[in-house]
C-alpha cells in the first residue's frame, strides 16, 4: 500500500472529494505549476515574505535539503480518489513556500497510506511516527483527517537539534485543510514556536492562532522566520546515534 510520487502534478479544474477536506484536484501527466501565480490559481498561494536582511543572508544562503515522507490517514484516501496527486500538489506549494521563507529545499521522499491512523489516539500516532520506517527521509509527517484535539501541544524543538516527526491535523477554518498546518508543523521542526504576540496575530502568522482570509498567501512573523533560518545548521534529531561504546579499537584510549 505504498506509493512513491514521480512528480508533482497540478490540480485540474474539477474538484471532487469530501467537502470537509476540500483541496485542488490533480492530473498525473502534466508538470506541476512552477510559479507563485500558477500555484495561487490552484488554490494554494505561495507564502509572502520580505527580502532577507544582511544579518540573516549568510544563514539563508546555507544549503539545507530536507527529505520528507508523508503518511496519510485512510479517511483522506477514501474521501479523495486523487489523494496521491493531492498530496503531491500540497507538498509542491509547501516546498515553494519554504524555499522563499527560509532557503530550505524540501524533497518528497514518498507518500504512504497510514494503516494505524483510524481510531488511534494521538499518543499512539506519535509513537508510531517515531518508530516507522523513514525510507531514506529525514522527516516523517502524519496527515490526520480530523481536527486537532483542544489540548494537543506539538513537540517542541527548541534545543540543539531539529525535529524529525510531526502530526498535521485538518484545520476546518481553512479552505485547504492541511496547507497552513503543514507549514506550521515543518517550521516547528526547525525551531519555530507558537506565538500569541498581538503583532504576529495581526500579521496572520501561521505560527499564531490567527484565521486569515480564505485563499490568502501564508505569512510568518519575523521572529519565527529568523529562528528557522538560524537553525538550518542544527543536526537532525534522528541523525544522532548517541555515544558509541568503546570496543578497544580507539587508538586514543590508553591501556591501563
Amino acid at each position: 500500500d505504498q506509493a512513491e510520487t514521480g512528480g508533482e502534478p497540478p490540480p485540474s479544474s474539477d474538484t471532487e472529494g469530501d467537502p470537509e477536506i476540500p483541496a485542488p484536484n490533480s492530473t498525473p501527466d502534466t508538470p506541476a505549476p512552477s510559479t507563485p501565480e500558477a500555484q495561487a490559481l490552484a488554490g494554494l498561494a505561495i507564502a509572502k515574505a520580505d527580502p532577507v536582511g544582511p544579518e540573516l543572508r549568510a544563514r539563508f544562503d546555507d544549503s539545507l535539503v530536507l527529505r520528507v515522507k508523508l503518511v496519510v490517514d485512510p479517511a483522506l484516501v477514501i474521501a479523495r480518489e486523487d489523494w496521491l496527486g493531492y498530496g503531491a500538489s500540497l507538498f509542491a506549494a509547501t516546498r515553494a513556500s519554504f524555499e522563499l521563507l527560509f532557503g530550505v529545499e524540501l524533497q518528497l521522499q514518498g507518500i504512504v497510506i497510514w494503516d494505524v491512523a483510524p481510531g488511534a489516539e494521538v499518543d499512539a500516532l506519535l509513537a508510531d511516527l517515531t518508530t516507522r520506517e523513514r525510507d531514506g527521509a529525514d522527516v516523517i509527517i502524519g496527515l490526520v483527517a480530523q481536527a486537532q484535539p483542544p489540548k494537543f501541544e506539538a513537540t517542541s524543538w527548541t534545543g540543539d537539534k531539529n525535529g524529525d516527526y510531526a502530526l498535521v491535523f485538518a484545520d476546518l477554518a481553512q479552505r485547504d485543510r492541511y496547507y497552513r498546518n503543514l507549514l506550521r508543523a515543518l517550521a516547528g521542526l526547525l525551531g519555530a514556536e507558537p506565538t500569541t504576540d498581538a503583532a504576529s496575530k495581526q500579521l496572520g502568522s501561521f505560527m499564531s492562532d490567527a484565521t486569515p482570509p480564505a485563499g490568502s498567501a501564508p505569512v510568518l512573523d519575523p521572529e519565527n522566520r529568523g529562528k528557522v533560518i538560524i537553525n538550518k545548521r542544527r543536526p537532525m534529531a534522528q541523525a544522532d546515534p548517541g555515544p558509541t561504546p568503546d570496543d578497544g579499537s580507539n587508538p586514543d584510549v590508553e591501556e591501563n
